[in-house]
Formats: structure tokens, C-alpha cells, sequence
């Protein structure tokens, strides 16, 4: 090995190197938790003199909590009943999906006992033939089976992206 080659091997050697330990020590992240235990095991620093409480806050009455335009009580009440509305929204719309995909699921099994018994008047009449309207209904039972199906994942879609929560829509 000629001398230039190896400078420059312990050059990028130690370049990267140092690189590769500037990333390397992980950053500590603490928790409540964390800081509680720490908290418990750190022992006062004089014992004598216990530590300064601080002073209680008056809780703001309902008229100075108005005058600032916060109503804490009123502003949880309000969002409970929101979610509520909400709530009602969502069971209603899904049980308009529900009652839509029924109706289609329904229009199927007309559609396939008329299937049937086309089958079985043509298996009759001459054994191991179909008319072709027993294809063209089978397929228009598919396709209620397929809208079924798509009315409830259309619905669903819809309520996951507007936020519905899932126990809303079940």
C-alpha cells in the first residue's frame, strides 16, 4: 500500500468515526412517573424548615368566570352535549346504511330464488342448459350483493374520516 492510499484511509477512518459518535449517545426523555419517583427518593434539604406551600387560588366565581369569557363548567357541559348530538347523528346514519344494505341484500335473494327456480324449470325442460336470462340475473344479484357491500364501506369511510368514533356506527 503506497503512503498517499493509507493517509487517506485513516483520514476517512477517523473522519467517520467521529461522525458516527456524535449520533450515538441517546437523548433521555423523562415522565411524570419518572419524576415522581425521583422526587420520592430526594431527601429535603433541611429538615427543619419545610417547604413553602403556595398560597391557594380562590376559584373564580361564575360571574368573574363569564367577565373573562370562561365557563369551564359550561364549556364541558356544552362539549358533552356536542358529542352526544354527535353520537345520535352517527347510530342514525348508520342505521340508514344498515336499512340501505339491507334493501339491496333483499333485491339478492329475490334475485337468486328467481335463479333457482329458473334453473330448475330449465333442468326440466332439457337437462344441462341455462337460458340466458338465468345468467343476466345472476349477474344482477351480484351486483345488489356488490352495492350492499359498497353502501356500508362508503358509510364507513365517510365516518372515519369525519371523526365518528367506531363504537358510534356499529
Amino acid at each position: 500500500m503506497t503512503r498517499p492510499t493509507a493517509h487517506l484511509l485513516l483520514t476517512a477512518t477517523f473522519a467517520f468515526g467521529a461522525f458516527a459518535d456524535e449520533g450515538s449517545r441517546p437523548t433521555p426523555s423523562y415522565t411524570d412517573a419518572d419524576l415522581a419517583r425521583y422526587a420520592a427518593m430526594r431527601a429535603p434539604v433541611d429538615a427543619a424548615e419545610p417547604a413553602p406551600t403556595p398560597a391557594p387560588t380562590p376559584a373564580p366565581t361564575a360571574r368573574g368566570r363569564a367577565k373573562r369569557g370562561q365557563t369551564g363548567l359550561d364549556d364541558l357541559e356544552r362539549e358533552a352535549a356536542q358529542r352526544a348530538s354527535e353520537e345520535r347523528y352517527w347510530r342514525r346514519e348508520a342505521e340508514k346504511a344498515r336499512a340501505q344494505a339491507r334493501r339491496h341484500e333483499e333485491r339478492a335473494a329475490v334475485l337468486e330464488a328467481q335463479v333457482a327456480e329458473r334453473r330448475r324449470a330449465a333442468s326440466r325442460a332439457r337437462p344441462g342448459s341455462a337460458p340466458p336470462a338465468v345468467a343476466a340475473a345472476e349477474r344482477r344479484a351480484q351486483a345488489e350483493r356488490e352495492q350492499a357491500r359498497r353502501v356500508i364501506d362508503e358509510f364507513e369511510e365517510r365516518a372515519r374520516r369525519e371523526g365518528a368514533l367506531p363504537g358510534w356506527i356499529r
